[in-house]
């Protein structure tokens, strides 16, 4: 998921510029050609049967997954996880490029340097995190959007330009660990967190808080970077340290079988069967 973000950043900075209005078409319509590649993709899977006793567990429905706090909890940090940071540093390019004269090249350099870094440390990073403290490596997600954020708005305040740029390189960087510390923790802490029988609905429920997050981020984010485009990046800032604060909270009500990701050892056949891989997107 991180690279496809990265490498969608990429990709729109290299091929659209204003200077050729029609690469925009061209981008889009790549765009819409990625999307028939996943509806080929999709024809190819074919779902499980569903047995009937798993029809019936299932029928206490989205009532009892609400009534988790601690899911519920989860997915509210979720939302700001994803609206004020990815979804608020999807904003970065026309900030870049309207306040600060970086060029759509940039741009597409600056998710290259995102891109890159993630493929590079995603797995020792999920390696290093086995055994460790789930919402504190999400608190720390967190502090790395704020100081990101930051260093967007200095970059925003006292350069322009190539300097401006490359400050800005350096915050896709910071925001990039950022990244890498959700994927090992958030949708297997959700797997963790669900019973057998209504794990399909908390992931439901953990797919719809990306989406609220994506709606959100642009909503509230886009007409302020209109009105006063700094004013964007402190705002993002304070609430990631908010965010980072409900982590800490939210990890002293979780049970403690779920607090730690699992160190890498071999579980029983039994528990493999019954626990598929968890993960979402």
């Amino acid at each position: 998921m991180n690279l496809g973000l990265g490498m969608g950043g990429v990709v729109g900075g290299l091929i659209a510029t204003t200077r050729h209005p029609a690469s925009f078409t061209v981008l889009f319509l790549l765009d819409a050609a990625t999307f028939l590649v996943f509806i080929a993709v999709l024809a190819t899977l074919h779902e499980p049967r569903i047995r009937e006793d798993e029809h019936a567990a299932d029928s206490s429905g989205y009532r009892a997954v609400l009534r988790d706090r601690n899911f519920v909890w989860l997915l509210a940090l979720n939302v700001l996880f994803v609206a004020v940071g990815y979804e608020v540093f999807a904003l970065l390019p026309p900030f870049a490029k309207n306040y600060a004269g970086v060029s759509e090249r940039w741009v597409g350099t600056m998710w290259l340097a995102n891109t890159l870094l993630i493929v590079l440390i995603q797995l020792p990073v999920s390696k290093a995190l086995e055994g460790r403290r789930r919402m504190r490596a999400l608190a720390l997600m967190s502090l790395l959007f704020a100081a990101a954020a930051l260093i967007v708005l200095g970059g925003g305040i006292w350069l322009t330009g190539t300097a401006a740029a490359l400050v800005f390189v350096g915050a896709t960087l910071v925001f990039g660990l950022g990244e890498v510390l959700q994927g090992p923790t958030q949708a297997p802490l959700v797997a963790d967190l669900a019973p057998d029988h209504l794990r399909g609905r908390y992931f439901a429920l953990g797919s719809m808080s990306w989406s609220a997050g994506s709606i959100l981020g642009p909503a509230i984010g886009g007409p302020l970077l209109g009105w006063h485009p700094l004013a964007v990046w402190p705002l993002a800032a304070a609430i990631s340290v908010l965010a980072a604060a409900g982590c800490i909270a939210l990890e002293r009500r979780l049970p403690e079988r779920v607090r730690r990701s699992p160190p890498d050892e071999l579980l029983p056949e039994a528990e493999q069967v019954a626990r598929p891989s968890p993960g979402y997107t």
